[in-house]
């Protein structure tokens, strides 16, 4: 078993360095109040359609939100497209 968990981190941390340089846009993660998180994404130029530089964004964002202390209390994830879109889907372009 933890010959396998090893596997998948070292996998999903290729794939996510992989990902990172392919194009623009990013995802924000913010405290707000209470037990509040923000999570924003903004690629407004493809109507926040996610680049694999979001994908990898998001993956560390999920590792703040499961690791970082700031986010401990946090109980409710508030997610936001800025300024206009929520998300668009994938952007195939890149």
């Amino acid at each position: 078993v933890a010959r396998a968990a090893w596997a998948a981190a070292t996998s999903m941390r290729s794939m996510v360095a992989r990902l990172r340089p392919l194009g623009g846009g990013g995802v924000a993660l913010e405290r707000g109040p209470g037990g509040l998180a923000c999570l924003s994404f903004a690629n407004p130029g493809k109507k926040n359609a996610f680049s694999g530089k979001m994908m990898a964004e998001l993956h560390d964002v999920v590792g703040a939100l499961e690791h970082d202390s700031a986010f401990a209390d946090a109980t409710v994830l508030f997610v936001k497209g800025t300024p206009d879109f929520f998300c668009a889907g994938a952007n195939l372009g890149v």
